[in-house]
C-alpha cells in the first residue's frame, strides 16, 4: 500500500494521514513481536511507541473529558524529547513545536477536533489558489468558474458592507497628545488654525491601513505615487495630516530609493499603503518591495 508512489525500492516510504492513522496500531503490534537487538533501533522503536501513545490520546480528545490536558501534554513532551534524542535537532520541524500547544488548547476548549479532518479542507483553499484547468472555450460558462465568481463577489459585497471602506476618515488607533511648543509654532501658520494640534504614533487611514511613525509608505502627491518615510502624523480642525520625507528613486535601478530628509506635509488619507523595505549601503539607499496600490 505504501510503495505505490515509489519509483524504486530505495525511495523513502510515505503515506497519507488517513493511511497512517489506520496503520500505526498495526505497526505497533508488529514491532512488539520483533526481537530488536541494536540499541539505536531500540531507541527508535521506543520513540515510535511514545508517538503511538500521543496518537491514542488525540483520537480520544475529540470527546470532552476523555483525556486530561496534563496527561496529553506529558505524552507529547515525552515523545518529542525521545524524538530529538534519536533523530537530532536537524530533524526538528515547526509542527513539533506546534504540538506542544495541544495540551493548552485542550485545557481551554475541552475538546480537540481532528486535525486530519481540517487537512482535507485544503481543497477548499486550492479552489481559489489554483488556476482552472477547464478546456472550455468560454471559461465563464463552466460551473467551476461560475461558482468561483459567485464566491468572490459575495466576499467583496460583505467587505463593502463593513466599516473598513476606503475614504473613511482617518482616526487615531493609539493615544494622542498635544504637539510640543516648537512643532506647534511651525505648524500653526502652515495650517492656519487656532485650535488644538495633537499627534500620535499610530493612526488608521482609509479605515484599514495602519500607519506608524517610522513606517515607509507609498502616498499620492501631485498626481504621482511617491515613496517616503512617515515621520509623524498630527490632527487639527478635524483633518489628519502627515509629515513624510520623500525618497528619490535611484536612476537606472528598479525599486531602489535614496534615503533622504525631504519632508513634506500631505493629507493622511493620501497614504496608500505601508511598504516592506531594507536599507542598504550604510542606510543611504533602500530596497522597497513593490506593492499593488
Amino acid at each position: 500500500m505504501l510503495a505505490d508512489d515509489r519509483e524504486t525500492l530505495d525511495d523513502a516510504v510515505s503515506a497519507s494521514a488517513s493511511q497512517c492513522l489506520g496503520l500505526y496500531p498495526v505497526l505497533r503490534e508488529v514491532l512488539k513481536l520483533q526481537d530488536i537487538g541494536c540499541d539505536d533501533a531500540k531507541r527508535a522503536v521506543d520513540c515510535y511507541y511514545s508517538l503511538c501513545t500521543v496518537l491514542d490520546l488525540l483520537r480520544q480528545a475529540n470527546k470532552p473529558g476523555a483525556v486530561s490536558p496534563s496527561r496529553l501534554h506529558r505524552a507529547i513532551i515525552t515523545h518529542l524529547r525521545k524524538y530529538q534524542e534519536v533523530y537530532g535537532s536537524a530533524a526538528w520541524f515547526p509542527k513539533c513545536h506546534l504540538a506542544t500547544h495541544l495540551g493548552k488548547m485542550l485545557q481551554l476548549f475541552h475538546i480537540l477536533l481532528s486535525c486530519y479532518v481540517h487537512e482535507r479542507k485544503h481543497k477548499e483553499i486550492k479552489r481559489f489558489g489554483v488556476l482552472s484547468r477547464s478546456v472550455s472555450k468560454n471559461l465563464l460558462n463552466t460551473n467551476w468558474d461560475s461558482g468561483l465568481l459567485k464566491n468572490v463577489l459575495r466576499v467583496q459585497l460583505e467587505d463593502m458592507s463593513g466599516p473598513g471602506m476606503p475614504n473613511r476618515p482617518a482616526h487615531w488607533e493609539s493615544a494622542s497628545r498635544p504637539v510640543d511648543a516648537a512643532a506647534e509654532a511651525a505648524l500653526r501658520p502652515l495650517l492656519g488654525t487656532n485650535g488644538p494640534i495633537t499627534t500620535g504614533i499610530h493612526a488608521v487611514v482609509h479605515g484599514h491601513v495602519h500607519v506608524h511613525s517610522g513606517d515607509v509608505v507609498s502616498f499620492e502627491r501631485n498626481g504621482q505615487i511617491c515613496i517616503g518615510e512617515l515621520w509623524y502624523t498630527f490632527h487639527a480642525d478635524d483633518v489628519f495630516m502627515s509629515c513624510v520625507s520623500i525618497w528619490r528613486p535611484v536612476e537606472a535601478a528598479e525599486n531602489l530609493f535614496h534615503v533622504e530628509d525631504a519632508p513634506c506635509i500631505v493629507e493622511s488619507n493620501s497614504i496608500l499603503s505601508t511598504m516592506t523595505y531594507r536599507r542598504l549601503d550604510s542606510n543611504s539607499t533602500a530596497l522597497v518591495v513593490p506593492a499593488c496600490v
